[in-house]
C-alpha cells in the first residue's frame, strides 16, 4: 500500500544530491530506503517512527549496501535533533496518528533549515479497499471494529491541515490531489495482508475458518472495480 504512495510521492518532489532528508514516522522505511537513493553518497537520510518494532522491521527490510540511512526512536513532538538539520523532512501517513499535532508541526520546523520543505501525504478520501473492508467487519464483527479500520482516513480535510501548518510557522502551504493506482491480488494471499496491518487484526483472527474465508470473499467481491486511492500531497516551506 504505502510504496506506490512513496514511489509517487517522490516523483512530485525535487530531492537533491546531498541532501539531509528526514522521514518522520517512517514504518517500515519505505520512504526513507527511496529518498537515499536520491540524495546519493554525500547526503543523508534519518530514519524516524515512536514504535520500537517499526524502527526494526526498517532496519531488516533496508538493502543492506544501505550506509546512509540512521534509524532512531523517538517521540515526534520530541526531536534529538540540532535546529536546522535536514533540508527536507517527510511525512508519509503519519499526522493523522499524531495526538499533538501542532507541537508535533512546530518541532519539525525547528529541526527544518531556513527554506527547507516539509512533505506530507494523508489520504484525501477514505479508501475503497478499506471502506469494503470496514463493511464486512461491520457485518461480521461489529460496528466498533468498523470505525476503527477507517481510523487512517479520518483527517482528511485539506483546509484544516493547511491552517495548521500555517500557525506552525510555514507560511508558504501547497496541496494538491495524489491519485494512487492501486492492485489487489488473490483474495486469500492480499486481503489477509492489508487486514494483518489494521486495528482490527487480533479479532480476525479469532474468526473460525470458514467465516474468515466469507469475509474475505465479500471484500472481494466489492473491490472487482477498485483501481486507486486519493492522497493530500502537502508542502511547506519553512522561512
Amino acid at each position: 500500500m504505502f510504496r506506490p504512495l512513496a514511489e509517487l510521492t517522490l516523483n512530485h518532489v525535487n530531492i537533491q544530491e546531498g541532501d539531509c532528508v528526514l522521514d518522520m514516522a517512517c514504518g517500515t522505511g519505505i520512504v526513507a530506503s527511496l529518498v537515499a537513493e536520491k540524495v546519493g553518497p554525500f547526503g543523508s537520510v534519518t530514519g524516524a517512527d515512536l514504535n520500537a518494532g517499526m524502527i526494526e522491521a526498517a532496519r531488516l527490510y533496508t538493502p543492506a549496501n544501505t550506509a546512509n540511512i540512521e534509524w532512531h526512536q523517538n517521540d515526534v513532538t520530541s526531536l534529538p535533533f540540532e535546529d536546522a538539520s535536514f533540508d527536507m523532512a517527510f511525512y508519509q501517513q503519519g499526522l493523522q496518528f499524531f495526538s499533538d499535532k501542532p507541537a508535533a508541526l512546530s518541532e519539525q520546523r525547528r529541526v527544518l533549515a531556513p527554506g527547507g520543505t516539509l512533505i506530507l501525504t494523508v489520504w484525501s478520501a477514505i479508501s475503497p479497499l478499506f471502506a469494503a473492508v470496514a463493511d464486512s467487519i461491520g457485518r461480521f464483527i461489529g460496528p466498533k471494529a468498523s470505525t476503527s479500520v477507517l481510523s487512517p482516513f479520518a483527517f482528511r480535510d485539506g483546509e484544516v491541515i493547511k491552517a495548521l501548518l500555517m500557525e506552525a510557522g510555514f507560511p508558504k502551504v501547497e496541496i494538491e490531489r495524489l491519485l494512487v493506482e492501486r492492485r489487489i491480488g488473490l483474495a486469500t494471499e492480499s486481503i489477509p495482508k492489508e487486514i494483518a496491518g489494521s486495528p482490527v487484526r487480533e479479532l480476525v483472527a479469532k474468526l473460525d475458518e470458514p467465516t474468515e474465508k466469507a469475509l474475505y470473499s465479500e471484500i472481494e467481491e466489492a473491490l472487482r472495480d477498485f483501481v486507486e486511492d486519493e492522497a493530500h500531497l502537502v508542502r511547506a516551506i519553512r522561512q
